[in-house]
């Protein structure tokens, strides 16, 4: 069998995956989830279209690069030291970040997030927020 790989990087700010909700008629996921997810879902179908990728079925690694913004009330200094990887901020967490891609991803990288077996993600700052997405697998 051949080892297949997907690569993209998407122009979007990375955000978090938020906890279902409980509403009147049950349990729902935040609207500004379901666009976030809908945002990767969408660039990640055009990019396996023009590549002719079809859906790994097997087993799959992900590698996920999230470059999140520098807060704009962020200091000089801290600015610089978020840029150089010095300091950190706390949100979003970087397995939430990863929660929303591998969900956004089913059914178009892969057959379903359950076949993932390994996972590399990493959050910095970036003056070009956005992310990088490799997906290896069968």
């Amino acid at each position: 069998m051949q080892v297949k790989t997907f690569q993209i990087n998407i122009a979007i700010t990375p955000i978090g995956k938020e906890r279902a909700r409980i509403g009147k008629w049950g349990a729902y996921t935040p609207a500004k989830t379901v666009a976030y997810e809908l945002q990767i879902k969408n660039a990640c179908q055009e990019q396996a279209f023009l590549e002719g990728f079809e859906p790994l079925s097997k087993f799959a690694m992900v590698s996920i690069v999230a470059r999140m913004p520098v807060p704009k009330s962020a200091s000089k200094k801290d600015a610089k030291a978020l840029l150089d990887g010095s300091i950190h901020t706390k949100k979003p967490d970087v397995d939430n970040i990863t929660k929303a891609i591998l969900d956004a991803m089913n059914e178009v990288v892969y057959t379903d997030d359950n076949i993932v077996h390994r996972i590399s993600a990493e959050k910095i700052y970036s003056e070009n927020p956005g992310l990088t997405i490799t997906v290896t697998g069968m």
